[in-house]
């Protein structure tokens, strides 16, 4: 019972990194799980005494979070391939979800009065999200092919950033692929002939543990030693996720009433879904 318990707190942090907004880390301490989960990530490959008890707790985990991301993956797919306005509602709860856990961020910390150091890395978080933003407009050719070597090296890359951001507090590895322009490459892709796309599904996947695992540890010394620093970042990182799903609805956005009063109400709906996730994480 225990052990099913554990890969049910898995499915949960998986379908939280299908969504935009939802963070995996944050979720994993609602649970109260967050210093296992690092710790066994961590140590893993340190502390042999424990490491048959990370590995079956990792295994869990893992097990839980790959049925939450297949599941719910397939659901979002078709949602974002449906039409525009499907499409449009569903950014805008995505919309929602990262405002709304953006307090939590902000206020997950006694020392984020602005300064010139840590707004100069919330502009480089911001930055480095538009030259991706850059990189995928002028690349168009290589976005579909995935057979393309670059294309695959790209995919590894998005991989190993979103995993290792799943294993930040307060900010969701799926809104960092929203940021990278593959958001809907990873989800909809379930929805393709598997056989068609296990090459890029087995570069995103290596590039995605290998960040789970190499992030870990440097995760745990930027929050130890420099955490308001680090929440500027992320909190740059954010904005450029909020111009890069704008940017995806602002090309055909369906005006009519009953669509734009979708938008609203999915809007709404994602913010406080998020904000009283983050509000029962503090109290």
């Amino acid at each position: 019972m225990k052990n099913l318990f554990i890969i049910l707190k898995g499915m949960t942090i998986g379908v939280a990194n299908v969504i935009p907004g939802v963070s995996g880390g944050t979720l994993a301490l609602i649970m109260g799980i967050y210093d296992r989960l690092t710790e066994s990530i961590g140590n893993f490959f340190i502390n042999r005494e424990k490491r048959k008890e990370y590995f079956i707790f990792l295994l869990l985990i893992l097990t839980g979070a790959a049925l939450g991301i297949l599941i719910f993956a397939r659901v979002l797919g078709f949602l974002l391939d449906y039409n525009q306005i499907s499409k449009q509602i569903t950014y805008a709860f995505f919309i929602g979800l990262i405002g709304g856990s953006t307090p939590f961020i902000i206020k997950s910390h006694n020392q984020m009065k602005p300064t010139p150091q840590k707004l100069l890395l919330m502009v480089i978080g911001i930055v480095l999200v538009l030259l991706t933003i850059i990189f995928n407009s002028n690349d168009g050719a290589n976005i579909t092919n995935h057979s393309n070597p670059v294309r695959l090296v790209w995919l590894f890359i998005c991989g190993l950033l979103s995993g290792g951001s799943m294993v930040i507090p307060g900010f969701s590895g799926s809104a960092l692929l929203v940021s990278l322009g593959e958001y809907e490459t990873v989800v909809t892709i379930y929805l393709s002939n598997i056989k068609t796309y296990i090459v890029p599904i087995i570069f995103f996947s290596l590039g995605a543990a290998s960040g789970i695992v190499a992030f870990a540890k440097l995760v745990e010394i930027c929050f130890r030693k420099f955490k308001a620093e680090t929440l500027y970042f992320i909190i740059g990182l954010i904005i450029a996720s909020l111009l890069q799903i704008s940017l995806k609805i602002s090309s055909g956005f369906n005006t009519n009433l009953i669509p734009v009063l979708g938008f609203i109400i999915s809007l709404i709906c994602g913010f406080l879904l998020a904000f009283l996730t983050s509000r029962l994480k503090k109290e």
